[in-house]
């Protein structure tokens, strides 16, 4: 994923330096269930963190929208709490800092909007531990553009003038709307107040995302928002390339060696980023791929590995994959379909010449998706 890290470090860089400091900025990564979103984004918002940044994360749970704002709530309240935990560290920088974020929350909220806040931000109650907060109001009667406001000033307050926040949220596909709202008014409010210091990252999957989704509704808004620069990953199943580079790294060998074992994993996985990886461990838990000591590298046995079967959840994978491909090769599939198990090549060739045209050029993306095997050469 060198392209997708590339484009991070630079949104980054531009922000630190300056040099889109008019808007906020979101990063929507897609991809299918176990494309290596989470793996992507996780290194990412801890490399920014040990450079100052304040990072939020919140997941999303499958078939519990109704716990969506408390994953909200549980995010904001993880900012909070830093403050505080800087505030009873000791160290004279952190309290001077917790000290000018309270003073700035208590100058834009007042003491009439926190007990609003408390129930969705209970860490309040530790960075003013000196204020008598009695009963909190019945949050039930909070106004939509209201919460949005305080939670957008709560936010304002923790970024001090040289500090940045990165708000990172998994599997946006299972927010609820209210939550999917909040969230995007509140970064369009922090483009038009702190411009380029927040830089929010949202990853979800998109086969379980319509038009009608709450989430492709605000995704809408944000690319029309004028405080907001909007960018959208989508990550493909891993390449040849790709594969070729792990193995490189992990066996320790060249180029030459791993380029067939990279193509096998490649065609029984389908590029998916979890079956790579599980196809890999597998290779080397079953002893497919061993350590010689007499040669001093890893070895392994192309003929055993190619006749290794392709698991069901991967024949799914393929199976779906092959609505994308053209009406075409969808036609030359249901072809080669009628000779069995195999044909040879010869075969094909007299009925390119005589019936399909584009029959044989469409083999090599066959192979390459993990459709049809190949034996010997074309």
């Amino acid at each position: 994923r060198k392209e997708e890290v590339a484009t991070f470090m630079e949104i980054t860089d531009k922000m630190e330096k300056g040099i889109s400091k008019s808007k906020a900025r979101a990063v929507f990564v897609s991809g299918i269930a176990g494309s290596g979103k989470s793996h992507l984004v996780q290194p990412f918002t801890e490399a920014v963190s040990h450079l100052g940044w304040i990072v939020a994360r919140a997941k999303f749970k499958r078939r519990r929208p109704h716990a969506s704002l408390g994953i909200v709530s549980a995010m904001l309240d993880g900012v909070v709490s830093n403050v505080v935990k800087m505030k009873e560290g000791g160290q004279p920088a952190d309290v001077a800092y917790s000290e000018r974020v309270a003073r700035s929350i208590l100058n834009t909220i007042g003491t009439d909007g926190l007990p609003w806040l408390v129930p969705l931000v209970p860490s309040l109650r530790m960075l003013f531990n000196d204020i008598d907060w009695g009963h909190p109001p019945d949050t039930n009667v909070h106004t939509e553009w209201k919460l949005i406001y305080l939670v957008t000033m709560i936010i304002e307050s923790v970024l001090d003038t040289d500090r940045f926040i990165m708000i990172c949220c998994d599997d946006l596909q299972w927010a609820d709307k209210s939550s999917l709202q909040l969230m995007t008014e509140v970064i369009i409010n922090l483009g038009n107040s702190i411009g380029g210091r927040c830089l929010f990252i949202g990853a979800y999957r998109p086969d379980e995302v319509d038009d009608n989704h709450p989430l492709a509704i605000q995704l809408s808004m944000l690319q029309l928002s004028q405080d907001v620069k909007m960018t959208e990953m989508i990550l493909s199943g891993l390449s040849k390339t790709d594969i070729v580079d792990m193995l490189m790294m992990e066996l320790k060998l060249p180029h030459r060696i791993v380029d067939e074992l990279a193509a096998v994993v490649r065609k029984k996985t389908s590029g998916h980023a979890l079956y790579v990886v599980e196809m890999l461990n597998s290779l080397l838990n079953e002893s497919f791929v061993t350590y010689s000591t007499q040669k001093c590298q890893y070895v392994w046995d192309m003929d055993r590995i190619d006749f290794i079967r392709t698991g069901d959840n991967v024949a799914e994978l393929i199976s779906s994959n092959l609505s994308s491909l053209t009406l075409e090769s969808q036609h030359v599939l249901r072809i080669l379909s009628c000779f069995g198990l195999q044909t040879d090549i010869s075969l094909l060739e007299v009925l390119e010449k005589k019936f399909q045209k584009g029959m044989i050029s469409s083999l090599k993306d066959f192979f390459e998706r993990g459709v049809l095997d190949q034996a010997g050469p074309i």
